[in-house]
């Protein structure tokens, strides 16, 4: 669990540090700045997602924490399936910020 909530902080703090880089360099408000900037944005909604499974893994969150195996299985199976989308829409790949032109 411990795993999967510190997976889940360090996607969150590179997803809104590219995200303010954008931001502060201008870039966001190109064109493809800003198509770069909604690709974050969708991985941050998927990210607070994940964020609710992990939180209901635990139960911590609202719905009591699952007690039969297989719900289990298939939320640690939704939260790759959540990290690997917010991965792929995010690029995990900080340089490509750099890559785009300033404003």
């Amino acid at each position: 669990m411990d795993l999967y909530r510190g997976r889940h902080a360090d996607r969150v703090r590179g997803v809104r540090g590219t995200l303010e880089a954008l931001t502060q360099s201008g870039t966001l408000f190109t064109q493809d700045g800003t198509r770069r900037g909604l690709s974050l944005l969708k991985a941050l909604q998927l990210l607070q997602r994940a964020g609710a499974r992990l939180e209901e893994l635990s139960g911590s969150g609202v719905i009591p924490a699952p007690r039969k195996q297989e719900r289990i299985d298939a939320l640690y199976e939704e939260l790759d399936t959540l990290f690997a989308r917010a991965d792929k829409l995010a690029g995990r790949d900080e340089a490509s910020v750099a890559q785009l032109p300033a404003r």
